[in-house]
């Protein structure tokens, strides 16, 4: 079942998808959200800044929960 949430969670429209963007490799991450069209630029939101990688992907897990459900998940890592 796991499996099956993250395929869905992966998949799908790329528009406002939310990823994670390297500023300093294995140190610093940007939130980004993925333009419409491939080949486009990603849109860093670079008031959103992570220094653990955990937390990062936490938050972009939530974000794509969000929206493809509609219903937020609990803060708390």
């Amino acid at each position: 079942g796991l499996q099956r949430v993250m395929n869905l969670m992966r998949g799908g429209p790329k528009d406002g998808k939310y990823v994670l963007v390297v500023k300093v490799p294995h140190k610093r991450w940007f939130l980004g959200q993925l333009p419409a069209e491939r080949g486009q630029p990603i849109k860093v939101l670079e008031e959103e800044e992570f220094t653990d990688l955990a937390v990062a992907e936490w938050i972009v897990f939530r974000r794509r929960w969000r929206d493809h459900t509609g219903r937020d998940l609990d803060k708390e890592l």
